[in-house]
């Protein structure tokens, strides 16, 4: 007799489709400023926790930009080297003197551990930055893991440190420096504007630098009140003016870590407003780059949306303009 088959089995259902992997850091497109930071502060009113995580994007970006760059006027940029006492590095020592600490900087590697000196830092009044992979940051602060400004660091809002109680009161040095300082300003101003600076292609990104170590010894307003005064006497120079502003857009993108909150609003007010009257007075081949330069401001965030309207105002521009020519002109 033919054989039977055997009954059929029952199909086994299909294995779940596990759900899609998280894109890594290098997959996520153009995050926002604020991703990837987490901003642990201390709350003014009382609430249970005793702190509080920042949400709003301006304040996070004023603040993080604020305390990292005064971060690194502090240390500088070698982690081997030898550090003051105005500053925590490591774990340990944070965790030391964390009742000290006035902002906090720590990567995820640290772990938990970061995690909790974050909190304790905020419950004791100062401010913790947590920094992710993705964040634009990230690379920088990875360098030191886990280091904090502390509360009796000097004030660096006028560019100069204050001096520790401790060591004597030396004036005629610190008044000597200043001197040389006032006379190197209008020195770096005249090579840029000099036959060999308008040929050098280093020629502002190096007054650029120079300009981020005036703002520290002689303060933001003497230094753009000084671009301001050489700006008004420079009528028909066209490059020389236009490599003054210029700086200020190498120091908006390129070197923005190395400018404060504070020193970017008083180049708005000292000197991008102030020279505006010139500005409107140029004929139209000559405004074109300032055209440019008001549109690459505005595409690209580099000035908020407020200074950028009283720039706009101030300059009597409008935002059309050609970004490749304005970056080769640049």
């Amino acid at each position: 007799p033919p054989a039977i088959p055997p009954p059929a089995l029952p199909s086994a259902a299909p294995p779940p489709v596990p759900p899609p992997a998280p894109p890594v850091p290098s997959q996520v497109k153009n995050p926002p400023r604020t991703a990837g930071v987490t901003v642990i502060m201390t709350m003014t009113a009382e609430n249970e926790q005793g702190y509080t995580v920042e949400k709003d994007e301006e304040v996070i970006n004023e603040m993080l930009d604020t305390d990292w760059s005064n971060f690194n006027r502090l240390v500088g940029p070698d982690p081997e080297a030898s550090l003051g006492p105005a500053v925590a590095i490591g774990v340990q020592q944070v965790a030391e003197k964390i009742s000290e600490v006035q902002a906090l900087f720590v990567v995820p590697q640290v772990g938990k551990t970061g995690e909790e000196l974050a909190v304790s830092a905020a419950m004791g009044g100062g401010r913790s930055y947590i920094l992710s992979t993705i964040h634009e940051l990230y690379q920088e602060v990875s360098k030191w893991r886990c280091a904090a400004i502390l509360k009796d660091a000097a004030s660096l809002s006028n560019g100069r440190k204050r001096a520790r109680k401790d060591e004597p009161k030396v004036k005629e040095p610190e008044t000597d420096h200043l001197a040389k300082e006032m006379q190197m300003l209008p020195k770096a101003i005249i090579y840029l504007g000099s036959e060999e600076g308008l040929k050098d292609e280093n020629a502002i990104p190096q007054f650029t630098k120079q300009v981020g170590r005036f703002l520290l010894t002689l303060g933001a307003e003497v230094v753009f009140k000084t671009l301001t005064d050489a700006f008004g006497k420079l009528e028909g120079r066209v490059a020389y003016r236009k490599s003054l502003v210029y700086m200020a857009h190498e120091l908006f993108t390129k070197r923005k870590r190395h400018i404060t909150f504070e020193d970017k609003k008083q180049c708005v007010e000292k000197f991008l407003l102030p020279i505006g009257p010139d500005i409107r007075a140029m004929k139209a081949r000559e405004r074109e780059a300032y055209c440019q330069l008001v549109a690459f401001w505005g595409k690209y965030q580099v000035v908020s949306p407020t200074d950028l309207k009283r720039i706009k105002d101030a300059w009597d521009v409008d935002e059309e303009g050609d970004f490749d020519e304005f970056e080769e002109d640049l």
